[in-house]
């Protein structure tokens, strides 16, 4: 640490700081001082400026202070207190405006973020949230990706990953989770299920006799303050055959899932009718048997000037569980899993585990690849997918759904290359043949010819079915470029064509020099 007396302090020739004295670091170490002010103007809150102090209280834990003053709303006090150790690391944040003047009340937030890790073997992590009120975010975040929270869990886990048999592993979990739900009054959310406590054990035993062995079991106690409650054991043993060479594989497997309910606190279908009358217990058994296989031909070519291995890779997935009735099982953590390539070579088309699928489905996919002969490197990647039921569907997520009766699903196809040695592009999308419309689609092409240049473009689309909010189609620019000597341009800019707003616009200019640099960032986003 170096000590100065009667300096001053030039900037590009202009006398910025003058002081009897102060001290500064010699080398790269931390030192507690005042970290570049923050400067901006909100609608809701007003011009605005923030001016954090660091403090440097030890090698491993160390604390920022970060007063900022609102016009509309008065000074909010800010801090961030992060710990480090070998095991562990944390991060505690809080923030409280004593005096709203706009909301005339009290306003806080806090957050503490923890986690463990002894080796891998052991692990932990908690993740505590609480704000005062349900329109804390939206009128004092300064990010899109703050103001738009809505749900804020507050959770703790602990893990132990062993081993048994050699290469048999195992992996115990037990956690507690609970939410604090921000709500919009234009637009209500279902308060979660809390899990009090939640407790899981995983099992994976290869190559017993060529066969493998894995068992999955949970104990879950879901608690809600307006709906059902009760708690759900669960017990799926599987064993499969893995028949894998060179270019094929094939993988029949079988299973028994188990599932126990014992509910509780059940509100009388009188007083909600919207929840059916649920019995004190419920037992549900399936059996499942699935086969996954596959084929991968390879041959060499010449694309592009270049020595180029293509592959032509189609994979077959047949899964087969009996029908069950579970219409008066309650909906937990229950929902329809999102349509995609990984979900439909998936068991299940729900994600959670109060509804399984009776399936009688065949998934057919195809995916071909070029790669360098040279090193390998993939330059382009091709994928059509699409799944086949023989049977209609019986079970649903609620009984006012209506049932597949269709024979195949929509179709996903994606394409994604380097084009050239400088661009990249990208596409995928659901396709509706039996309507003749496109569900979803996403494009997107990004440029880098150098380092500190970058160009990105993307469209998204969704259509109103698969889309809870409505159709959305929106454009994301974003670049970062030199402009002249040491100045660099950033921005970004997602733009919504159903909306005909801005979502999110960012600009910035930034100076680097050899030993200082200098940002002016504005940023404008649309509230949720």
């Amino acid at each position: 640490m170096g000590t100065a007396r009667g300096a001053s302090v030039y900037f590009e020739g202009l006398r910025i700081i003058a002081a009897p004295s102060f001290d500064f670091s010699l080398n790269n170490q931390r030192k507690s001082g005042f970290l570049p002010p923050s400067i901006g103007v909100t609608g809701k809150s007003g011009p605005e400026v923030g001016i954090p102090y660091y403090l440097n209280l030890a090698p491993n834990y160390d604390l920022t202070l970060a007063p900022r003053y609102m016009e509309k709303r008065g000074l909010q006090l800010a801090e961030q207190f992060r710990y480090l150790q070998k095991d562990y690391k944390g991060d505690f944040s809080a923030e409280v405006l004593p005096h709203d003047r706009a909301a005339d009340s009290r306003r806080y937030g806090m957050n503490l973020v923890g986690s463990y890790n002894r080796d891998g073997s052991l692990l932990g992590g908690l993740n505590l949230n609480k704000v005062s009120d349900d329109s804390y975010f939206r009128d004092l975040a300064t990010r899109i990706n703050i103001a738009s929270q809505s749900i804020l869990p507050r959770e703790g886990f602990l893990t132990y990953n062993g081993k048994w048999w050699d290469t048999g592993s195992y992996s115990a979990t037990a956690r507690v989770q609970r939410f604090q739900v921000l709500q919009d009054p234009d637009n209500p959310i279902v308060v979660p299920y809390g899990r009090t406590p939640q407790l899981t054990l995983s099992t994976l035993r290869p190559d017993i006799g060529g066969f493998d062995f894995g068992a999955s079991a949970e104990f879950v106690e879901f608690s809600h303050p307006s709906l059902v409650n009760g708690k759900r054991s669960t017990f799926y043993p599987t064993l499969s055959l893995p028949l894998i060479s060179p270019g094929a594989f094939l993988t029949p497997r079988i299973g028994a899932h188990y599932t126990y309910y014992s509910l509780y606190e059940i509100p009388p279908s009188a007083i909600v009718p919207t929840i059916p009358a649920f019995p004190n217990s419920i037992s549900r058994s399936l059996p499942i048997f699935s086969v996954d296989s596959g084929l991968i031909y390879e041959r060499e070519s010449n694309a592009l000037g270049q020595a180029v291995i293509q592959t032509l890779e189609p994979r077959f997935y047949y899964v087969y569980i009996p029908f069950r009735d579970q219409n008066q099982i309650p909906l937990f953590d229950t929902a329809i899993a999102d349509f995609n390539y990984t979900q439909i070579f998936s068991e299940n088309l729900f994600s959670g585990g109060d509804r399984i699928n009776d399936a009688r489905q065949l998934t057919a996919a195809v995916t071909s690849r070029m790669l360098l002969a040279s090193n390998g490197q993939e330059v382009l990647r091709a994928t059509f997918g699409q799944r086949y039921y023989f049977r209609d569907q019986r079970v649903t997520l609620t009984p006012a759904d209506t049932p597949r009766t269709y024979n195949a699903s929509n179709w996903l196809a994606a394409l994604s290359g380097r084009v050239s040695q400088h661009w990249t592009l990208e596409g995928a999308s659901e396709y509706d043949q039996r309507d003749y419309r496109t569900e979803r689609l996403t494009v997107a092409a990004r440029y880098r010819p150098e380092g500190l240049k970058a160009l990105n473009l993307s469209y998204r689309y969704l259509s109103g079915d698969i889309n809870p909010t409505g159709p959305l189609k929106q454009v994301d620019l974003s670049a970062q470029w030199p402009i002249a000597g040491r100045w660099y341009g950033v921005g970004r800019f997602n733009y919504s064509l159903v909306d005909s707003r801005i979502v999110e616009g960012i600009g910035g200019l930034e100076y680097g020099a050899d030993c200082w640099t200098s940002r002016i960032i504005m940023q404008r986003f649309a509230l949720p």
